[in-house]
């Protein structure tokens, strides 16, 4: 009886803890025609950085509080060519109806590294990120 007891509390702190988005996120291939056809619900995109192990890391900022939020990155098949290979991804954010309009600033971690061997991307890499904002990043020389 006491370990039941214990394991309904365990749950509870989990599941009322104030983590209500994912840590890491799923990445996600599209055809170009599908690539605004993702959730977008409201979030903006304060930063991002990419290691040299191809995580990209967001900071995000959005209105919630009640319920769990998921990030997915979209990218479409097309790598635009210049002096350095172009890929365009989207932040796909659905709040599963969260109206809260509590201020949250989070991370959220995407491995980037499968879409990169996919597309055969070593080396420099132009990132353009789209959410309500759009961010730059630009990586030369990182990726391994």
């Amino acid at each position: 009886m006491k370990t039941i007891h214990f394991i309904t509390v365990s749950a509870l702190i989990l599941f009322c803890g104030n983590v209500l988005a994912e840590t890491s996120g799923e990445v996600i291939i599209v055809d170009e025609l599908n690539f605004y056809e993702w959730k977008q619900d409201p979030v903006r995109i304060i930063d991002a950085k990419l290691s040299g192990e191809g995580i990209l890391t967001v900071k995000v900022e959005y209105g919630g509080g009640e319920t769990f939020h998921i990030f997915k990155i979209v990218a479409t098949k097309v790598i635009l060519e210049s002096s350095s290979p172009q890929l365009r991804l989207l932040l796909s954010h659905d709040n599963n109806g969260d109206n809260s309009q509590e201020r949250i600033d989070d991370y959220v971690n995407f491995n980037l590294q499968p879409l990169f061997t996919t597309f055969s991307i070593n080396g420099e890499i132009l990132l353009y990120i789209v959410g309500q904002n759009r961010l730059v990043i630009e990586s030369k020389g990182l990726l391994k």
